[in-house]
This record gives C-alpha cells, sequence and structure tokens, in this order.
C-alpha cells in the first residue's frame, strides 16, 4: 500500500474501505452518513455510536485512545475504528475514498477491494 494519509490507533480487525463522510457536528450524522461511509469526527460520544454502529463501515476519530469511552462501546460492538487520528479532518475530504485498517491504525488513499 502507499504512505499513509492519516495514522492512529486502530480498534477492530476488519480492513474496510469507503467513502469518507465528514461529521463535525451532531446534525451532520443525520444529514450526510450513508451506509458504508468511512465516518470521520472529532470525538466518539453515545449519540453519535449509536447512530453510526448501523451505518459506518469504518469510524476515524481525531480525538481519544483505546480507554476512551467511545471506544470502549465501538470494541463492545465490534466497528472497525481509528482513533487519535490526529488531523483526520483537515486531510481527509468528504467523498473521497479510502481504506481503514485498524490493525495498523492507518488510513491509506483508495479502495483495497
Amino acid at each position: 500500500m502507499a504512505e499513509a494519509l492519516v495514522k492512529g490507533v486502530g480498534i477492530g480487525k476488519n480492513v474496510v474501505s469507503g467513502k469518507v463522510s465528514i461529521c463535525v457536528s451532531p446534525e451532520d450524522y443525520h444529514a450526510k452518513v450513508h451506509r458504508g461511509d468511512i465516518v470521520v469526527v472529532p470525538g466518539l460520544d453515545d449519540e453519535f455510536v449509536s447512530f453510526v454502529a448501523n451505518h459506518a463501515a469504518a469510524i476515524i476519530t481525531e480525538e481519544g485512545g483505546l480507554t476512551s469511552a467511545g471506544a470502549i462501546v465501538a470494541i463492545t460492538l465490534k466497528l472497525t475504528v481509528v482513533v487519535g487520528a490526529e488531523g483526520a479532518i483537515s486531510t481527509l475530504k468528504d467523498g473521497q475514498i479510502v481504506t481503514v485498517d485498524p490493525r495498523t491504525g492507518f488510513i491509506y488513499e483508495g479502495s483495497a477491494e
């Protein structure tokens, strides 16, 4: 694979690819997120996780770590997540196709499929 666009701490086992949907407010979740999206957020909160768990292929957060409340919920729900990916919101773009590798915590341009 090419060089990672963004790096963080990965949670999960499944490498997934999809379209980026950047959400900076709860209103964005409902307006922008479609099934199979790679959702990029500042941090995880309960409202977000409960909504996105049934929609997103993966979640990328700029904040948090393995022991954050959102990360623990993500682990429980067996979601593919990368936390602590500083600069993800400014680096990734809405509609961009990326691959999330939770084994390494790297996000790559394009689809791995």
